[in-house]
């Protein structure tokens, strides 16, 4: 069995002191007058010449523009073809079938796109996610458009399946 040392070595021990000396430290703190302090000299050339650095901008990342205009291309199109293909859903919904192909196709062309754009950068990477889901989307939306008809109907001359006309024997 291991030692209470060793139980986690990678755990610093830190010894806590009395309250009563910070409590103490705090109360000589407050007593201090103001200008004990605040040692500051208007007519010092030092704070001048040091150089001070903003630590809340160190970890900021800055990117190209192309970066952010692909980023920003990849979300309208995979947000653009989510939604065509929404409403093709609807129209499916409404036996529009002709409109919901028109809408279903450009959709999931929009993200198939929009999945191509997601690889361009990393930045654009973050979004691959929601354009394959939204092109997930567009396809089945597309092939509900030829499943419906064949589901929701009974007769099957219903479809309105365009068949050749019978023909007719010449006159001699």
């Amino acid at each position: 069995m291991m030692s209470e040392s060793h139980a986690h070595p990678h755990r610093k021990r830190v010894v806590a002191r009395e309250v009563d000396q910070v409590e103490a430290a705090n109360r000589d703190a407050a007593a201090m007058p103001p200008d004990i302090v605040i040692n500051y000299d208007s007519s010092s050339t030092e704070a001048d010449q040091a150089t001070v650095v903003d630590p809340t901008t160190l970890g900021r990342r800055y990117r190209r523009s192309s970066h952010h205009r692909v980023y920003r291309w990849t979300q309208g199109c995979s947000m653009l073809g989510a939604l065509l293909a929404a409403i093709s859903v609807i129209c499916t919904m409404a036996d529009d079938i002709l409109l919901s192909r028109w809408l279903a196709a450009p959709a999931l062309g929009l993200t198939t796109f929009s999945i191509a754009l997601a690889g361009q950068t990393s930045l654009s990477a973050r979004w691959r996610g929601w354009a394959i889901a939204s092109t997930v989307f567009a396809s089945v939306a597309l092939s509900l458009t030829w499943l419906q008809p064949m589901i929701m109907r009974d007769d099957p001359t219903e479809l309105n399946i365009p068949r050749p006309r019978p023909q007719t024997p010449a006159n001699p």
